[in-house]
């Protein structure tokens, strides 16, 4: 495949010259101004983050965004997509929308702070999906969110991290994971899922499971069972068998084998840009606040490096790649957790070390790696880029 263009602008700022300025800069490189026209739809693809983790996406780069699809005349829309099992405490959940939606709220995003309206991609349980037949080594259907349908323009707005089931939390991340519903998110985990062990269940006193089934496809007289033809897949029941009623009687199986979750995840970017339409996608990485975790973490280690700065690119494999070469080269943070590495050194694979399932000896991942293997593989785009500098001057 032919290199990528992907516009980049640093960290370097100054009064006149702030990151929501350079943000501004980007998005004109991008062809955004020409792309979006009066009254159309523009879904801004991001993550909320946990409660409890500092680490997400800054609700003024969001608002930043919103402010310039108005300005062309568009109609922006925040949009995220229901998360696995299901949420415990105030803002512990992001299972169903009113749960993610009051978790959101905590961490600064609501219609108020934004200006535009916050939906579900999957709506209320995750579920709301429409089907996409692919041919993948793993996964022959997509349950993509059915409200990008309704999108003109998609902008896919990601903090750019570490994950520790598939090494990177990037643009390709964001499109296998943040724009499918449960059903491809819980096939992505582990296609077994969920497992019964009845002999474990506390009997029809207990029952939890079966309150939160959204089908309603669990029993339990005198034991648990599940009718499989009608589960999702959501993983509700295992989340509160284990929280709520302290039992192993609905489990689920996860980590197993992450070079299958990831081949999975990019199976099922594939699924989201074909079903939808590549034209109609652009995309961001936020290079800020690097650390090794996922925002859906409830807590957020220090940053690995300084921060770097913000890709831009119509190429989601291109970004991914161009985010990763420029993190390895950056001086890592002496106090992280790649600290005692030297620049050049491959952050993700030292900091997201996967264990042997034999021995338990953690060694390093090759998984984000793969993500942007596959995903070129796939045809999904390109791993050669260009960087090109979007930084009009020098701070003042």
């Amino acid at each position: 495949m032919s290199e990528s263009d992907v516009w980049f602008v640093n960290r370097q700022v100054g009064p006149r010259n702030s990151m929501l300025d350079k943000l501004e800069i980007l998005w004109k490189k991008l062809g955004l101004k020409k792309a979006i026209k009066k009254d159309a739809r523009v879904f801004i693809k991001t993550h909320f983050g946990a409660y409890g983790n500092l680490m997400y996406m800054r609700p003024a780069l969001l608002r930043k965004i919103v402010d310039l699809v108005k300005q062309e005349g568009g109609m922006p829309i925040l949009a995220e997509s229901a998360g696995l099992g299901y949420g415990s405490g105030l803002y512990g959940g992001r299972t169903t929308a009113a749960e993610y939606f009051r978790m959101a709220a905590a961490n600064g995003y609501t219609i108020g702070t934004m200006g535009a309206p916050i939906v579900l991609l999957d709506g209320y349980w995750g579920t709301d999906t429409f089907d996409v037949v692919i041919r993948g080594k793993h996964v022959k259907k997509v349950e993509v969110g059915m409200a990008l349908r309704d999108a003109d323009v998609i902008i896919v707005f990601t903090h750019f991290k570490g994950h520790g089931g598939t090494g990177m939390g990037g643009t390709l991340k964001n499109l296998g994971i943040g724009c499918v519903g449960k059903f491809s998110k819980t096939m992505m985990h582990g296609p077994q899922n969920p497992i019964v062990n009845a002999e474990e269940c506390k009997g029809a006193e207990c029952s939890k499971c079966v309150d939160v089934c959204p089908t309603r496809c669990i029993t339990v007289d005198p034991k648990v069972e599940i009718d499989f033809s009608r589960c999702i897949h959501c993983i509700h029941c295992v989340s509160v068998c284990r929280s709520q009623a302290d039992s192993n009687a609905i489990t689920a199986s996860w980590g197993g084998d992450p070079m299958g979750s990831t081949e999975r995840m990019i199976e099922n970017a594939l699924g989201v840009v074909d079903g939808v339409g590549r034209d109609r996608f652009y995309y961001f990485n936020v290079a800020l606040d690097i650390s090794q975790t996922c925002d859906c973490a409830p807590f957020g280690p220090m940053a690995l490096t300084p921060d770097l700065g913000i890709f831009a690119s119509r190429d989601p494999v291109a970004i991914d790649s161009a985010s990763i070469d420029m993190l390895n080269e950056a001086q890592p943070i002496t106090v992280s957790a790649c600290g005692d590495i030297e620049p050049g050194e491959d952050k993700l694979a030292i900091t997201t070390p996967w264990p042997d399932p034999h021995t338990g000896e953690k060694t390093p991942t090759q998984c984000h790696l793969r993500q942007i293997e596959y995903a070129e593989e796939l045809g999904i785009g390109s791993k050669k880029y260009k960087v090109r500098s979007a930084d009009k001057r020098k701070p003042t």
